[in-house]
């Protein structure tokens, strides 16, 4: 039975409202399939929202159950329905490698960075005495929260105009 009809009168079906074709996406499936993260932000100027997923992937080690490792990746959708993915990140966006070498936390859980918030601000240029925050400043910058290892959390800043030029389209918005 599809999530879509049910036979039981004490429970209501999910509808769908639409189904479009299957449109495959650029990611290294080796890294994981896409799931949550953070809420999406519009991107002023762009027509655009932007998220950051994660992925994980088990590595089987001797046979038995691997190390769970997570990837962040990034993508932007079309803000009309059917809210189509635009563009999509190839590959994980590597923060910083001291969070995947080194020392285990665990034999279970390894690399585990996990996208939770994300906030754009204006990036601001010292005019004078005074912080200049207008559209003619240095750009946009995305503020991603993110936690790691399910034990420490961390702020992490990207530049919105090269963090857009490094994903890989998708489809188009209509």
């Amino acid at each position: 039975m599809d999530p879509f009809t049910t036979n039981d009168d004490h429970i209501t079906p999910a509808q769908m409202v639409y189904q479009g074709p299957w449109i495959p996406l650029p990611w290294n499936e080796d890294y994981g399939a896409l799931r949550g993260g953070t809420p999406a932000v519009l991107i002023p100027n762009h027509n655009l929202y932007l998220a950051f997923f994660h992925t994980r992937v088990n590595f089987i080690e001797g046979g038995a159950r691997g190390v769970d490792h997570y990837y962040i990746g990034a993508l932007t959708f079309c803000p009309q329905f059917p809210f189509r993915i635009h563009t999509v990140s190839a590959y994980p966006i590597i923060l910083d490698t001291t969070w995947y070498e080194g020392k285990w936390f665990n034999k279970v859980v390894s690399y585990a960075v996990y996208p939770i918030g994300l906030a754009l601000e204006r990036d601001h240029e010292k005019v004078g005495s005074k912080w200049n925050s207008s559209a003619t400043g240095k750009g946009l910058t995305a503020v991603m929260t993110m936690g790691y290892r399910d034990a420490d959390g961390f702020a992490v800043r990207f530049n919105v105009k090269k963090l857009l030029t490094s994903l890989d389209y998708v489809s188009h918005c209509t």
